[in-house]
């Protein structure tokens, strides 16, 4: 595509031997585009293109505020999105020299179009309604839900996961990138995003040493429309994060509402869903096995299912519907 900028970015010598490079252009032109962009997703690599040559910078993204700027690297804030501040960020190779004054003042000149542009992005969305109710879904799941780049680099997370997050037990944030607890899960974890970031679905497990039960990753990409978002460098993943622990309580707080279980039904249920044989759950309560399977036969009877195995499949559907 022929730059926006090119043209006129080549700087004619005056008189007195100043360059006369007049930007006045360009960035009328980058501005024009920007708003463009918010309504129409064609334009967003040739408004990409136009930020790009204005500040002669070789990448441009939209991350956390609190990413770590690294090398040659100038940002602005333009507003907020899920937990916190958004940011553009521009950068450029080593090979060229570091961003000056004066393209620290254009970004500034730039920032008011930039956040009421990254606004209208989002007030714009085609589907906002449908935007407004999975984002209400998505703060009051029990699932935690992240959207992170190829990279791992975090830009949204629900509540569940930031408290997953908080509570660094399998899963942990280092410096603003997803990480697991070991070094073989971060491995297999960082090839997940890269190919979810390509288009291809996956799923992992993440131990939880203090837990019984891992973590259950399901990795699928984010199809970026028109606006700032989808100015971002990398392809966007979707993690949904299932705490099979927290899950399996929620179910046993909800098995005598559902099926109508007694309360030693219900801690039978409980006992199940933890893996524990017939056996082994008449120990821990204190029956005698015939006592335990008479209860079986009542919760297969209520719920419908035909065997302990079926039971306990029924059991994990439930979270679905909650």
């Amino acid at each position: 595509m022929k730059s926006a900028i090119d043209p006129q970015r080549q700087p004619a010598e005056s008189a007195d031997g100043e360059d006369d490079w007049d930007p006045l252009p360009a960035f009328s032109t980058a501005v024009a585009l920007l708003y463009e962009a918010q309504i129409d997703a064609s334009r967003v690599p040739a408004a990409r293109q136009a930020l790009q040559d204005l500040l002669d910078a070789d990448e441009i993204a939209v991350v956390p505020a609190a990413t770590a700027l690294e090398g040659q690297a100038l940002s602005v804030d333009i507003g907020e999105h899920g937990e916190g501040p958004v940011r553009i960020l521009f950068r450029r190779n080593s090979a060229k020299p570091p961003f000056s004054p004066d393209d620290a003042r254009m970004l500034s000149l730039l920032r008011r179009h930039l956040r009421t542009a990254y606004s209208l992005g989002l007030i714009t969305n085609r589907d906002g309604l449908g935007c407004l109710a999975s984002m209400q879904l998505a703060q009051s799941m029990v699932k935690g839900l992240l959207v992170i780049d190829s990279d791992c680099a975090i830009h949204w997370r629900n509540p569940a996961a930031s408290s997953i997050l908080a509570n660094a037990e399998g899963l942990i944030e280092d410096k603003g990138r997803l990480r697991a607890g070991r070094a073989f899960e971060t491995a297999r974890l960082e090839l997940m995003a890269q190919s979810a970031a390509s288009g291809r679905q996956g799923v992992m497990l993440v131990a939880r040493p203090a837990e019984k039960h891992p973590y259950g990753l399901a990795f699928a990409p984010v199809k970026a429309g028109a606006g700032l978002a989808a100015l971002h460098r990398h392809n966007l993943v979707l993690i949904a994060i299932k705490q099979m622990q927290r899950e399996i309580m929620l179910i046993t707080e909800r098995l005598g509402d559902l099926f109508g279980f007694t309360p030693a039904e219900e801690r039978l249920g409980a006992l199940l869903l933890d893996g524990c044989s017939l056996q082994e759950a008449a120990d821990l309560a204190h029956k005698a096995l015939p006592t335990v399977k008479t209860q079986l036969r009542s919760m297969l009877k209520k719920t419908g299912a035909h065997s302990q195995a079926e039971l306990i499949n029924v059991f994990l559907s439930l979270p679905s519907i909650f």
